[in-house]
């Protein structure tokens, strides 16, 4: 039998899109990770018993302009990760929300 007041607790974050971007980003190739972590500046939590590693998902990329006048990303996507159980939760753990460049577009003048 499984004792469910220790299963892990699946759940789906909605990211809607990312404002006042404009030229604070140079233009490429975004993705947004999440992850969950114990504590603020701790560590990434893992689960160890897993096949598949459910702790954070990454988005599909968006391209970014890189101009004053791109100003929001839209991702209108789904992450889906899966939390500890009701009684393993903490106060202090937390997501993190990293914004990674996957690849940047140089326009060379002459």
């Amino acid at each position: 039998s499984v004792e469910w007041s220790r299963a892990p607790q699946p759940v789906a974050l909605h990211l809607k899109s990312l404002r006042a971007v404009r030229d604070k980003l140079p233009r490429g190739s975004y993705v947004i990770q999440v992850s969950l972590f114990d504590r603020l500046a701790g560590n990434a939590l893992r689960w160890s018993k897993l096949e598949v590693e459910r702790w954070n998902d990454v988005t599909s990329k968006v391209e970014h302009g890189g101009d004053h006048r791109d100003i929001e990303m839209d991702l209108d996507q789904s992450l889906r990760l899966v939390l500890p159980s009701q009684g393993m939760l903490a106060p202090s753990m937390c997501f993190i929300f990293e914004l990674q460049c996957r690849y940047l577009v140089t326009i060379l003048s002459k």
